[in-house]
């Protein structure tokens, strides 16, 4: 059986807890995952290694808050090991002082396009459709807040969202770069269950 960590909670405006309790707590079920679910940072100062998924959706509210030492190498060792990263809208800009979490999650939030909280409309386009996360998800609309992001450029982009202002790779994969690949990988999702978003933008030239 899949283990999951689901580390969620902080500031509430990016509603962590409906999240939770309507989208993915009945979706790990839905899985089959064995899920401890938890709203402490300090789990994550644990040996991590043992889950097989770590998914990520906590928010700050300041910009001066970060892991520790210890909790930025518990992480990166289990996803080195193997754990996979799971993270959306809100942990893009989560521990804004920790440089090596966001070199794992492959991108950092840095500006809304449209304003904080506007449900700003455009395009969801799958770019691979082949790829074991986006397969059988098809090209939808969505009115939300919009991220722009500093992204990695080795991602693997799985979708792209598109406005006549800009577009941008919405959904992506990559592994961890703490000293090289390792077998773990972490994904970004472009579109949360709330309406709101994890995007990284470019703006056409």
């Amino acid at each position: 059986m899949t283990r999951v960590l689901y580390l969620y909670g902080g500031w509430p405006g990016h509603k962590p807890y409906d999240i939770a309790e309507k989208w993915a707590l009945p979706l790990f079920t839905e899985l089959g995952f064995d899920v401890t679910e938890t709203n402490d940072v300090f789990a994550l100062d644990a040996d991590l290694t043992g889950y097989d998924l770590i998914a990520l959706n906590w928010n700050n509210a300041l910009l001066s808050e970060g892991l520790s030492a210890a909790q930025e190498d518990s992480l990166l060792g289990a996803v080195e090991a193997g754990t996979g990263i799971a993270a959306w809208h809100g942990a893009a800009a989560a521990f804004r002082l920790s440089l090596k979490y966001h070199l794992l999650l492959g991108g950092s939030f840095l500006e809304h396009p449209a304003g904080e909280g506007v449900k700003y409309p455009y395009d969801v386009s799958i770019v691979d459709s082949e790829h074991e996360i986006t397969a059988g998800v098809r090209d939808f609309s969505v009115a939300s807040e919009q991220y722009y992001m500093s992204v990695d450029p080795n991602n693997h982009v799985l979708a792209e969202t598109r406005s006549p202002e800009s577009t941008c790779p919405g959904s992506w994969a990559g592994r961890s770069r703490r000293r090289g690949p390792g077998p773990g990988a972490a994904a970004g999702s472009s579109t949360a269950p709330s309406g709101t978003t994890w995007t990284t933008c470019r703006t056409p030239t």
